[in-house]
């Protein structure tokens, strides 16, 4: 099972604060981070969207390089609680139009697992679990995309 021992202060109380790094990728709970290019390619009545990870880093990284990092603020839209495990997950929207994030919340705490972070995904506006070989968050866009996070390794994320 995922990790969420391992703790980041600084993410865990700007999430307690409902807040996460306006940096486009998954957060994980000890500060490492997987750097994601997200854009959203518009034709002309739809909305395709391409997602590539681009490097691992890390929250004090981006910290040390710019220690006044900008921030997005988070409005939950959805979350659901796993039947199976004691993991949960919520979604919803950032501070600007095209923001959204998903997160997996662990235990009875509700202690931050990971949280996926987009500028360009929208917001998320479903989502559910899906039980399996490999368990995963399947978080529905306002585009209607249907992103498929495996709880373990968030970062091979799918998009249908």
């Amino acid at each position: 099972m995922l990790d969420c021992s391992k703790v980041d202060p600084v993410l865990h109380d700007r999430w307690a604060q409902g807040e996460c790094p306006l940096i486009d990728g998954i957060h994980y709970a000890d500060g490492t981070v997987i750097l994601f290019e997200c854009r959203a390619l518009r034709g002309h009545a739809t909305t395709e969207m391409s997602l590539r990870p681009l490097a691992v880093s890390s929250l004090d990284s981006a910290l040390t390089l710019n220690p006044h990092l900008w921030w997005a603020s988070l409005t939950t839209l959805a979350e659901i609680e796993s039947p199976t495990s004691q993991v949960a997950a919520v979604c919803g929207e950032g501070s600007s139009g095209g923001d959204g994030f998903v997160a997996l919340l662990c235990g009875a705490e509700r202690r931050l697992g990971w949280v996926a972070f987009f500028q360009s995904s929208n917001p998320f506006v479903a989502i559910a679990f899906e039980d399996g070989d490999a368990p995963a968050v399947v978080a529905r866009s306002s585009y209607g995309h249907v992103w498929i996070f495996p709880v373990e390794r968030p970062e091979t994320v799918l998009i249908r």
